[in-house]
């Protein structure tokens, strides 16, 4: 089971590697999003990049994410991440604005409108969980009784991969923890969820 699990990850990996480094960038055709969503915390924020990321994939487009900061803060979320293509960042010429992307658009550059996740949180994209490509779906479900949580997991594995910087960051911290054991994280979030949800102790948690 292990040996599958590798080999679809590795599949998957490896397409959308493909698709980010095409051969030729410069009339490839592109995907424009931006990490900045409004009302968006960092788990939506990566939730909705990877509804981008999945409609690249789809509609055989680049994924190209822009350079705007996120709506809480003066950072560049994309900035702690591994760039999303080693060989085409970059776009210009005339765009096109929508909130859905077809596969036979012809447009060379499309960008998704972000005014506000819940209009992106529609989910009317043929290709959003729970569709699965036909050719992996059998495997998937063979593979996990999750198989939408699998599928999105590749697409923010992918787009949450860290840089050097944060990547040296990881490992000093991990040096600190003892793994002689099974740890089990918890993230407890405070902040704006407690006017939404009733208030729990950590100990409550653990």
């Amino acid at each position: 089971r292990q040996q599958e699990a590798d080999q679809l990850t590795s599949l998957v990996q490896s397409a959308l590697i493909r698709l980010q480094n095409p051969p030729d960038c410069r009339h490839a055709k592109k995907l424009l999003c931006h990490l900045n969503y409004r009302g968006c915390g960092l788990g939506c924020l990566m939730e909705h990049t990877s509804y981008c990321l999945i409609t690249a994939l789809a509609t055989r487009r680049v994924l190209v994410l822009s350079e705007k900061p996120w709506i809480y803060s003066s950072l560049i979320i994309k900035q702690f991440f591994a760039p999303v293509s080693s060989t085409c960042t970059d776009f210009e010429g005339p765009v096109k604005k929508t909130y859905e992307v077809s596969t036979n658009e012809t447009a060379r550059l499309v960008e998704y409108i972000s005014d506000d996740w819940r209009l992106i949180a529609r989910n009317t994209q043929p290709y959003n969980p729970p569709s699965l490509p036909a050719v992996l779906a059998d495997r998937i479900f063979s593979l996990t009784s999750e198989p939408d949580a699998w599928w999105l997991g590749q697409f923010v594995g992918y787009l949450m991969r860290p840089n050097e910087t944060v990547k040296q960051l990881l490992s000093e911290a991990e040096k600190k923890i003892d793994f002689s054991t099974p740890v089990v994280g918890v993230h407890v979030r405070r902040t704006d969820k407690i006017f939404e949800a009733e208030y729990h102790s950590i100990e409550e948690y653990m």
